[in-house]
């Protein structure tokens, strides 16, 4: 796992976190649009990502790092996909 400070996580900021980054109802869609915007923002998201993707067995549900569960089950069958989200990740951190 890698070492990262949850304090700097921008959805630690948001209210309704629960409800935005593990989303449910009719308005998942939304949800997730807006939970990708705030992670595509975040300083941390690289560290969620790859954590969320070193758990791909026990952490299936919700947003992180950008992705959507059936979105890392893709990247971990796809190396290429991996690295276009891991660098596109990346790239946000510089702007």
């Amino acid at each position: 796992m890698i070492e990262m400070d949850v304090t700097l996580a921008k959805c630690a900021k948001v209210t309704a976190a629960n409800e935005i980054f593990f989303p449910e109802g009719s308005d998942i869609k939304d949800k997730v649009t807006y939970a990708k915007a705030i992670c595509s923002q975040c300083p941390i998201a690289v560290a969620c990502f790859l954590n969320r993707m070193a758990d791909l067995g026990t952490e299936t549900y919700g947003i992180w790092g950008g992705t959507t569960p059936s979105e890392r089950i893709a990247m971990f069958k796809n190396r290429k996909l991996f690295q276009v989200h891991l660098d596109k990740l990346k790239s946000n951190l510089n702007k």
